[in-house]
Formats: C-alpha cells, structure tokens, sequence
C-alpha cells in the first residue's frame, strides 16, 4: 500500500513538473519582443525624381515591434512597410499623421511639409515608439 502512494506521488509530481514545464515554454513563444534595441529597423534613402529636386525617400522596415527615430528634411517623404506578422501603425501623438493598420507587407507613405518634432507610436502595440524629427 506504502508503495501505490509513494508511486502515484511520483507520479502526479511527473505530470504536474511536466505541465509546468510546457506551459513556460508556451509564454515564452509569445512574449513580445525587447523594444530596447532598434538595431533592426531598417533605414534606406533615395533621391525623389522630380521637377524641383526637393525631398527624399526614407524607407522605414517596422520589424521586431520597433519604430525608428527619424530626422528629416522639410519635403521628404517616409514610407513605413510592416515586415511583421501582426499589423501595426506608425500614428503621431498629436495625430499630425497616421498610416492607419498596416498588414503585414503593406506600407504607406507620408510627406512632411512642416519642421517640427513628432512623437509617433502604433496604436495596436502602444509601447512601440519613434520621434521624426523634422528640419
């Protein structure tokens, strides 16, 4: 009799180690990444064709739940493209500018006519930050 319940409390410890074991590794999967490092926002500019040769592109790759700090030209333009799978925004606090939800592989584009400084964040994942700074 000692023996049955020595073993089904070995076992019942078995079951419930392994449950907690697979349960951590489940959270870990979706756990949200670091937002600390923006090493992995990618940041390229080319030159806008145009008749007054004003403005650049600056193609901005949201990835890893990150946004950029910017700092542009009057004139220039940012065009966000969501490599991520889950949608995001790039919406300025004062509501200056918004690119409405990206999905992934969509971009949107926005021209900055006015200096200025704006804090944007995506609305779906508030803690996702950047400044554009414009001069």
């Amino acid at each position: 009799m000692k023996s049955v319940i020595i073993f089904l409390i070995i076992v019942g410890l078995l079951v419930i180690g392994g449950a907690l074991l697979y349960l951590n590794q489940d959270s870990e999967k979706t756990q949200l990444p670091e937002t600390e490092s923006k090493t992995d926002v990618v940041i390229t500019s080319t030159e806008i064709p145009s008749k007054t040769n004003e403005g650049k592109i600056h193609k901005v790759e949201i990835k890893n739940f990150k946004l950029p700090d910017l700092t542009i030209n009057v004139g220039d333009t940012i065009e966000w493209t969501n490599l991520d799978t889950a949608p995001h925004t790039a919406t300025a606090v004062n509501k200056a500018f918004d690119t409405d939800r990206l999905e992934k592989g969509d971009a949107h584009s926005i021209t900055f006519d006015k200096p200025g400084t704006y804090s944007y964040y995506c609305t779906i994942h508030p803690y996702m930050k950047g400044t554009v700074t414009v001069i």
